[in-house]
This record gives structure tokens, sequence and C-alpha cells, in this order.
């Protein structure tokens, strides 16, 4: 038994939990080595167990298991074991017998003592001391002492088995650390690390299209593979100018646990609207939801590819797709960075304040309304039977599954839908500010739940959503009707038989308009807002002036100051900012307002051949890319946005070496959007520079400017009403060039002056 007990607790027993531990620690060593071999293959371990945790070693330590000089070893082990058991169990049997010896030759001694021997005798004399006391011990333990001490030698030859064998593993490594040994590693290591790279292929495929980081680690795809991250991206980018942010490898996640589970899919089959089916389902009100993509996951992306596999499996595909974007993170080393908005500013949160002190209504005049509206949103409501008409809903309850919809955008999809986009110019300019005007004084005409007031703090206007008020078409999802135009108007398609259209292109002339108009209304001589009502007949008007040669606010001050409209109206203007709003009122709205160079998709998305990116230098570039989205001009890149932007210049000559713009190849992007000259403000006064911005801000240029007092900043200009010069900073949120401190007239230096046409 106690052989048995010494190899089964020996650690040299060819254990591979401690071969793989003993191969961890000369990896250590031989990491410090100045053995540049030794070094380098130490270094190579310790690098693939950080990628597969620890299997480089455990792999390692199973091949040196089986290697000749571990048998040598091991048989070398089991020979000393053995003769140290035969050892203790002669030197058992001999001690007895020495006991017996050291009793007789003790009356030798003592009868026939040689003189030529007193060393011998002093000898004998030590073994007879040591032997009367080793028997007197033995008589009260019996063989205790012996086994103990024998253990003893035994667990201390198993120590210095130990150390030899880590000093050979370590020798090893050194003395073999040419080309066998790097050979040996690759063999070991290929199927593991290359397995764990093969497994997130995808997301490294991903991650280098959208920008995001793939920890130094690269991958080159086929063809099939590449074309499918390409339009993640493209969709990706194409979600986030409409302000909504998706996770694109989520998005290859999926497609991962689909393929891994046999779903009949491939690259080439993911088409864009598969990938946008998925981007879809991770969103909530338009903003990323763990939550509601979990659920979606579950209860319709993996029941359409596997309709026969139960709901336990459909969640425990669900759970695999974040397990594999939580274990790409931990392979690149690096925290799963949190989803969240980019955009916080007036196009995206309600609109710009309003300070209204009133309404004038036919039939009962002036009505003061002393409130300063500020952040405001549309809630969308049912519609009843009206007029002989039934609409399919019940007055006064909200529309199923629509949001609040901020304030600005909702102007856009009435006049998207009341006049469409066919229309001339300033007809649709004249739609949105007479839409504007009217559904801010519909509550005082109807009350009832038509109301505009505070819910817990947020501003909230109730309209049908249907001709009984004004019909509104989201312009990013498009819409349709339940029962043709006596229908209520749903967000998306496929709501019933009546109106469809479908999303209004982000290029579109509307959106420019939208932003140029964006918080005018149409006011009496006492400043209160006409309610100023349209029909058919009304927009028909509009088109036929504006055909004329007529601006917009000329049309609406002769159609509301005529006829049986003749309602006194004076001017258009644009509602001020209430004093310390932080909200970017009387400037333009739109997902543009909010790109920034940082914190976005596209902020890895590298300039030139430079090596640094927009994240890093591209203030400049987002700033006119922010100006091309306001001017409406067409342009070349689908999905435009600063990330599409810049890989379009990157293409055609873009940068140059350091990664500074070239304007040239901006017109290839934008062929009717032109730079035209850079204008030098240094040595003019504060008012000078507001004069010169302000001149050619209205003579319809487009400019940028340079304003940081330290290094280099380009922000672009979006209006000048009075003193104040608004901005779209690509850095920061501030919206007023000189009032913030940050930006003042002297560090305003210079203007780059852009044309549409």
């Amino acid at each position: 038994m106690a052989y048995r007990a010494s190899r089964r607790n020996d650690p040299t027993d060819n254990s591979t939990q401690n071969n793989s531990e003993m191969v961890s620690r000369a990896a250590d060593v031989a990491q410090h080595s100045a053995n540049p071999y030794a070094k380098a293959a130490g270094t190579a371990i310790k690098v693939g167990d950080k990628l597969t945790k620890g299997k480089v070693s455990d792999k390692m330590g199973q091949m040196l298991g089986n290697s000749p000089a571990e048998r040598l070893m091991a048989l070398k082990n089991r020979q000393n074991t053995d003769s140290r058991f035969s050892e203790m169990l002669q030197k058992n049997g001999l001690r007895k017998n020495r006991n017996n010896q050291n009793t007789e030759s003790e009356g030798e001694q003592k009868s026939s003592p040689s003189s030529d021997s007193k060393k011998e005798d002093k000898n004998k004399e030590e073994n007879k001391n040591d032997s009367n006391s080793n028997s007197g011990e033995e008589n009260k333990r019996g063989l205790v002492p012996s086994i103990l001490d024998n253990k003893k030698k035994s667990f201390m030859a198993d120590f210095k088995m130990k150390v030899l064998k880590a000093k050979l593993i370590f020798i090893s490594i050194v003395v073999i650390s040419g080309f066998l040994l790097l050979l040996f590693m690759i063999i070991a290591i290929s199927s593991t690390v290359l397995s764990v790279v093969t497994g997130y292929d995808d997301a490294i495929g991903m991650s280098t299209y959208s920008g995001k980081s793939t920890g130094n680690t690269s991958f080159s795809g086929t063809e099939e593979q590449n074309e499918f991250y390409k339009r993640v991206s493209d969709v990706e980018l194409d979600y986030l100018s409409k302000g909504q942010q998706i996770d694109s490898l989520k998005v290859v996640a999926v497609y991962h646990v689909l393929k891994e589970n046999g779903a009949n899919v491939s690259y080439t089959s993911m088409s864009d609207s598969d990938i946008r089916e998925i981007a879809d389902s991770m969103l909530n009100a338009g903003i990323y939801d763990e939550e509601t993509f979990k659920s979606n996951l579950v209860n319709s992306i993996f029941p359409k590819y596997f309709p026969n596999s139960s709901k336990e499996t459909h969640k425990k595909m669900a759970n695999s797709v974040f397990s594999y974007t939580n274990g790409y993170y931990q392979f690149i080393n690096e925290e799963e960075p949190t989803a969240t908005m980019t955009y916080s500013n007036c196009s995206n949160t309600g609109t710009c304040s309003y300070d209204i002190k009133g309404y004038y209504i036919k039939g009962k005049g002036n009505i003061t309304e002393n409130i300063q509206v500020s952040n405001l949103y549309v809630r969308l409501m049912q519609c009843g039977t009206a007029n002989g008409h039934n609409y399919g809903g019940t007055f006064g309850k909200p529309l199923q599954g629509e949001q609040l919809v901020p304030f600005e955008k909702y102007i856009l999809g009435v006049a998207y839908q009341e006049i469409g986009p066919s229309a001339p110019a300033e007809a649709v300019k004249a739609q949105m500010v007479a839409a504007r005007s009217y559904i801010l004084a519909r509550h005082a005409d109807m009350g009832g739940w038509r109301t505009l007031k505070k819910e817990n703090g947020q501003w909230v206007l109730q309209a049908a959503a249907c001709t009984q008020d004004q019909v509104y078409c989201d312009p990013d999802k498009g819409c349709s009707a339940t029962n043709g135009q006596w229908g209520q108007v749903y967000s998306g398609q496929g709501h019933g038989t009546g109106l469809s259209r479908g999303s209004l292109a982000q290029s579109s002339p509307l959106r420019t308009y939208a932003n140029q108009t964006s918080g005018e209304v149409l006011v009496n001589n006492k400043g209160n807002i006409i309610y100023s009502g349209y029909t058919s007949t009304v927009q028909k008007k509009m088109n036929s002036l504006a055909s004329q040669g007529l601006s917009y606010k000329q049309i609406l001050l002769q159609i509301y100051n005529q006829g049986s409209r003749n309602y006194g109206a004076t001017d258009v203007k644009k509602m001020a900012c209430t004093s310390g709003s932080a909200v970017n009122c009387g400037t333009s709205s739109g997902a543009f307002t909010g790109w920034k160079q940082a914190g976005a998709s596209w902020s890895n998305v590298r300039m030139g051949n430079s090596g640094r990116t927009i994240g890093q230098i591209g203030c400049l570039v987002t700033s006119i890319s922010m100006l091309i989205a306001k001017s409406g001009v067409q342009t070349n890149i689908a999905n435009f946005n600063p990330g599409t932007f810049v890989q379009f210049l990157n293409k055609n000559g873009g940068f140059d070496s350091s990664g500074n713009l070239q304007y040239a190849p901006i017109s290839k992007a934008a062929p009717n959007f032109r730079w035209v000259n850079q204008i030098d403000l240094r040595g003019m006064s504060r008012s000078q520079k507001l004069n010169t911005i302000a001149k050619y801000q209205s003579q319809g240029y487009y400019m940028t400017a340079e304003v940081s007092t330290n290094g280099q900043h380009w922000v672009a200009i979006d209006s000048v009403n009075g003193n104040t010069i608004n901005i779209l900073d690509p850095a920061t949120n501030i919206t007023n060039l000189w009032g913030s401190g940050k930006y003042t007239p002297q560090s305003t230096k210079t203007l780059n002056i852009f044309k549409v046409g």
C-alpha cells in the first residue's frame, strides 16, 4: 500500500494539470530570459494562454506528458520509488539482525580487545549505543520511526524531482527554442488559438468595417464576407443618421448563432431587409434596448428561422447572441461598450422654445395664453366618427403603437403628407409655417382631449392622426392608413388599404426647408399666433403663388389676409429661446445637427493615409458634412454622414498625407456643393466679424469657422439672429458661438465659404 500511495500522490505522475502549471511557470521564466528564442517562446505561450484562457498550456502539458523525456522521467521516478521501498524493507529487517549482532559482539569486545583496533572498537561502541537506543525505541513503537524516516526521504526525493522537472522544462524551452520549438508551438497552439479566432472572425470583420475596436487583431475575409459586413455597416450608419443607434456586432452575432444552429443562411443570402429586421428588433421607441432585443429574438427573429423549435431553444439562442459579443470583447481584452445615443439637441429632443403670448382665432378674436413651451413633443391620437365618416378609432385615446414625436419632426412629416415633396419650395415652406401655427393654436379652439400642457415636466401636444386635425407621415418610416382618406394614419407600412408612403430620402429638399423654417409661426400685430387652418384649395393656392415667384412669407401674408381667411396676419416670426434655455433654438433641425466627430460609429474611420481618425482630427470634415446635409443637395453617397463622407473622400484624394482636407473632391461627393473662398477674419473687430458672417449668411452661403484658441477647431455656422451666431459644433453641444465663453471673437480667425449650385 505504501508503494501505491506514493505513486498516486507523486506530482511527477504525468498529471496534465501539474504539467500545465509547470509549462506556465517555465514560460514565465523564459519570458524574462536573455535568450531571444526562449523569450519569444515564453511570450508566445503566455499570449496564447491569454487568448484561450489557458488552453495553450493545457495542450502543451498533454503533449509533454506523452513525450519521451516525460516517459523517461516517469520511469526514473518509478525506479527510484521502487528502490526506496525495497531499501525501507531491507533496513527494517537488517535493523533486527544488527541488534542481535550487537548483543553478541559486546562479550567479544570485553574478552579479547585488540590494541590495533581501538578505533574499530570505538566505532563498534558507537554502533552499540545507536543500536541499543534504536532497539529501545522499536520496542515501544515498532517500525513507525523507520517508516516516517523513509517517507521523509521519499518526500524530499519527490520534491527534488519536481524541481528537476521544472528545470528540465525551462532548459528545453531555452535549448530547443529555435525553429523546432517554434514549430512545436505552432502545432500545439493551432488547434486552440486558431479555433478561437475562427469563431470570432465575423466579429473582427464587422468591427473592421464599422470602425470598432479589433484589439489589433486583423482578419482577411472572403469577398462574400466583406460584402456582408459592408451591408451591415451601411445599415448601422443609416440608422445613426436618423438618430437611432443599433449594434452591428449583435447583427453578426445573430447571423453567427443562426449559422451555428443550422439555419439555411449565408453571407450572400442576408439581404438588407433581413439585416434591418434584426436592427429594428433592437429598438424601443428608436433607442437600443437590450430587453426589447432579447424578447424580439425569442418571439420573432429565431422562430422565423426555426419554426419547429421550442421557446426554450429560442431563449438559449438569444443568450448565445449576447455570449458571442461578450466573448469577443474578452478575446480582444476590452470592456464591452454600453449602447448610448450620441444625440442630445433640439432636433431630437423636441423643438425650439416658444414664448407664446396668445392666439388669434376667427370668430373668437385674440385669446391670451402666456406660456413658455420648450422641448415639445406630439402625441398622435385616434380618430372616431365625425362628419359622417368613421375613422376607425375612438377620439381621446392615443394611437396604438406610436411614440411621442419631436415637434419639428412632426411638422416635417405633415408637410411631407399634406402638400407633398413635389410642390414648389416656397409652397412647402408656407405649408410648414401654416401647419406649425395651426396645430399650436388648435387646442385653444377645440379644447377637450386636444391639449398643450406639461406631463411630468414634459411638454406634450395631442393631435388627431387623421384629416380631423392634420395628417402626419413619419419621414423616416413612411406611413399607411387604415381606410382611404378617412382612416387613421400609422407610421410604417402595411396598416391598411388607405394611403401609403415610403420614407422620405435623407437628401430630400423638404428636410432643408424644415431646417430653414424651424420655429417660425404666422403672427398678427399683437404677436399672437394665427390659427391658420387650410384645405386642399389653400394648398393649391400656395403652389400657384410659389410658381409666380412669391416667397413663402408673401404667400402666407396674402392667403391669410384675404376673403374668408382675413385673419390680420402681419409677419412670420421665428420664436426666440426663453432665458437660460439649453436647447438649440431658432436653428436647423434634423439628425445631422447632432453629428459629432467623437463617440459615434464613424469616429474610428481613418482619414486618408494619416493614420488618424475622424474622432481625432475630423472637426472640419464633420462640420462640412453637416452643412451638406443642411443644404439638402443630392450626393453621390448612399446613407450620407461623416463616416461615409470620409470613406468617399479617401477614395477620391480628399486628404493629404497629414490628414488635411482637400476641398476640390468635396464636389465629387456633392456635385452642387462647392468651396468658394477662405476669408481671413484676423484683425477685425467683433462687430466686423459679426457683420461679415451675417452678410454671407444672408447671401445664401454656407460657412465653417475656425474658432479655437488652442490648436485648430472648426464649427459649422448655422444661422445668424441679431447679435447671435448659431453654430453646429462637432465637438460640443455649444450652439451660440460667442455665448458660452469657450469660443470668443478673438479666437474666431477664419471662414470657409461654400455655395450651392
